[in-house]
């Protein structure tokens, strides 16, 4: 099944700066006071760049004085960086690679190829980047290559609850959505945490198709406000946004655009309603976009950076239940080197030493090059039998893509 999925938000203005780690170091945050390790400088855009072969240039290099240098530059096909204003050779760029300011020497390309094997065009920069993670001539150091995407294998079964096994049967052939009725759709735009928010009124609700969406062709299904709508609060009635769409297609994949809120950021979100079995039903089902105070905690708690024209992804998995419910101890992995983080139990805080999903079900992928990617979701049952899901996502420059794991139709 194609997945596609894509939003419009700029990502970069939340990146934090944090300590270098001392493993896959390139590109990695640094500052004046996390400097990064032996063989990086760090460059005017905070990032740790790798030096290259002949280490410092002399001060009168290139067209930077001494004391002078506050921006990296490219000159004759050359990267460098600053360091303590002077200019440090970072990177010398190959025959078919092509100097870019902010990130260094990369291989030209475009949409319709350009890279080689093992490796997609990222469009955030029309540069190579890799992929698939792993697969016949590219071994994982851990985990199980599916799907080109090295996926850590759960440590134990799936639950949900306090300590249910998880029902895990319907997959992988559950995923796959069937078409029914049209129907009115209508729901609340709920934040981060799940709950019902004014702070999405005034939002733009946009539905696609996914495959026509993906591609950037054509005109959405529909448009609609994000309008006042009370709900019963615990003290009475209490205002959210929600919304209402009529002639929605059912059991087809859908991604909804939510944007135009000041502490909102713009979503991209897909989903598929349950099939209507007739025409003129009415399907109460809410969407999800995150505030940005939200997103900036989230950062910050994952000492992540999400670089400028990059993209970042968001989701939960859920078992095959009655209704579906969201599964504690699976793993995430997608087909290009970036590790996937989790929360804390039952709030929505990123443990980084979390190598599963807690009880809420959910994992996250920050600073993600912008090109399609395969999404790799693991479970095991209380047989140790190993449940997979794969899902084709798209991804683009500066975008929060918010995907879920779930059983079509429910």
């Amino acid at each position: 099944m194609r997945i596609h999925l894509a939003l419009s938000f700029s990502l970069a203005s939340l990146a934090l700066a944090c300590p270098a780690p001392s493993v896959e170091l390139a590109g990695r945050a640094c500052d004046p006071d996390h400097s990064c390790i032996d063989g990086y400088v760090c460059s005017p855009e905070g990032l740790c760049l790798e030096r290259g072969a002949d280490g410092s240039v002399p001060t009168d290099a290139g067209s930077s004085d001494a004391g002078s240098c506050e921006r990296a530059f490219c000159e004759a096909k050359q990267y460098f960086a600053c360091e303590r204003g002077r200019p440090v050779l970072a990177a010398t760029c190959a025959e078919d690679e092509r100097c870019d300011l902010a990130r260094g020497c990369l291989v030209a390309c475009d949409e319709e190829g350009g890279c080689s094997t093992g490796k997609a065009c990222d469009r955030a920069s029309d540069s190579c980047v890799t992929v698939p993670a792993c697969g016949p001539e590219l071994d994982c150091t851990s985990g199980t290559c599916i799907a080109g995407a090295c996926v850590p294998t759960p440590s134990g079964p799936a639950q949900v609850g306090a300590s249910e096994a998880a029902g895990l049967d319907c997959y992988p052939d559950g995923l796959e959505p069937t078409p029914g009725a049209p129907a009115t759709f209508r729901g609340y735009v709920l934040d981060g945490l799940g709950k019902k928010t004014a702070a999405t009124v005034g939002c733009v609700l946009s539905l696609w198709e996914a495959e026509r969406f993906a591609s950037a062709e054509g005109e959405p299904l529909a448009t609609a406000p994000v309008v006042e709508r009370e709900y019963q609060g615990g003290s009475g009635p209490e205002p959210a946004g929600g919304f209402e769409v009529p002639d929605v297609p059912t059991g087809v994949a859908l991604v909804a655009v939510i944007d135009g809120c000041a502490n909102m950021l713009p979503t991209h979100q897909y989903f598929a309603l349950p099939p209507a079995a007739q025409e003129g039903s009415a399907i109460d089902q809410d969407l999800t976009a995150f505030g940005r105070a939200e997103w900036q905690s989230l950062l910050e708690a994952a000492g992540a950076t999400v670089g400028e024209n990059r993209a970042a992804i968001a989701g939960q998995i859920f078992d095959c239940g009655e209704p579906p419910r969201r599964l504690r101890g699976a793993t995430a992995a997608l087909d290009t080197p970036t590790r996937a983080y989790y929360t804390y139990p039952a709030v929505l805080g990123i443990d980084p030493a979390a190598r599963a999903t807690a009880d809420n079900g959910r994992f996250f992928f920050f600073d993600v090059p912008a090109t399609a990617l395969r999404l790799v979701t693991a479970e095991r049952d209380a047989q140790a039998r190993l449940f997979t899901q794969t899902l084709e996502v798209r991804t683009v420059p500066g975008a929060l893509t918010l995907v879920s794991v779930r059983p079509a139709g429910r």
